[in-house]
């Protein structure tokens, strides 16, 4: 784990030993790397830690309890597993997609049985890799927008007719030059929400809340040429020492072969550093208090 400080912008980095660890009881050896999620399932304030395998098995585990808490089963090639309030603006559900193109939605509580089963079964493109809950706000509903294997992002809206049963209707369709490798949530000059797609050799992609697209791009080294790349946003309460105003959004990129690089709106690279392994993604958390 990496922690950019004041002295970041002459490339130097704090790192920080994480000695405790809890291990958890599951078979990973096929689980894709977005088949898991991190959050609060039950709505009780604290997070739940979900994860499905290609298999069709699902497991969440709370606490520090080494056995699963909730699981089930036959739920296909399970390919992405998100948690989000995709219903209501009140509560969490847990989002199961399968390869297939199955969506499976979960609502988890404490007074369930073990085994448990899927509120609502919906239909989506086949070979998603990689989803995301978006808000656009401004009483629009949710969506669900996910990236496909065939280098294509569809963006979908919930719907619930009057005998509550739940489906999908696909609202927008984008094609890009690469896959898409990963997705983020960020914001514009006025503060409204966009979505950023990740693409290959340190690019990406910015959707605006109308559909439109502006391609962007990282400084580019050689060794970056068909990378995967993961892509966080964040949005700075203060500068901490970076340079930049408070408010600003930044956005974090990372490709597979050890690339971390920090670019401001304007697309001027921040902070910019290169590991000796590679790195297969990237979360963040605020240990300087200023996200």
């Amino acid at each position: 784990m990496m922690e950019t400080s004041r002295s970041a912008q002459q490339n130097n980095a704090r790192q920080i030993s994480l000695v405790s660890k809890l291990t958890f009881s599951f078979d990973t050896t096929n689980v894709h790397k977005n088949a898991i999620a991190l959050g609060d399932l039950d709505n009780d304030g604290n997070s739940e830690l979900a994860i499905g395998n290609t298999k069709g098995y699902l497991a969440i585990f709370k606490g520090t309890n080494s056995k699963p808490w909730k699981t089930a089963t036959g739920l296909g090639t399970i390919s992405c597993v998100v948690i989000g309030d995709i219903i209501t603006r009140t509560k969490n559900w847990l989002v199961v997609l399968s390869a297939e193109g199955s969506c499976y939605i979960f609502k988890v509580t404490p007074e369930m049985t073990e085994i448990i089963e899927p509120q609502w079964v919906c239909s989506i493109v086949n070979n998603v890799a990689v989803a995301i809950i978006v808000d656009f706000g401004e009483n629009k509903p949710k969506g669900l927008v996910v990236g496909s294997n065939n280098r294509s992002l569809h963006s979908y809206r919930l719907l619930i007719d009057q005998n509550e049963q739940l489906s999908f209707t696909e609202v927008r369709k984008w094609e890009f030059p690469g896959q898409v490798t990963s997705l983020c949530c960020s914001f514009d000059e006025e503060g409204h929400t966009m979505l950023l797609a990740g693409q290959g050799a340190s690019s990406y992609v910015a959707i605006d809340r109308n559909g439109e697209l502006t391609f962007r791009k990282f400084k580019k080294d050689p060794e970056d040429d068909d990378c995967p790349t993961e892509l966080h946003a964040l949005k700075l309460r203060s500068s901490s020492g970076l340079g930049v105003k408070s408010n600003s959004v930044l956005t974090v990129v990372v490709t597979f072969n050890g690339s971390l690089k920090l670019q401001a709106e304007d697309d001027k690279l921040i902070w910019e550093m290169r590991v000796s392994h590679q790195l297969f993604g990237l979360r963040i958390f605020d240990v300087t208090g200023c996200l």
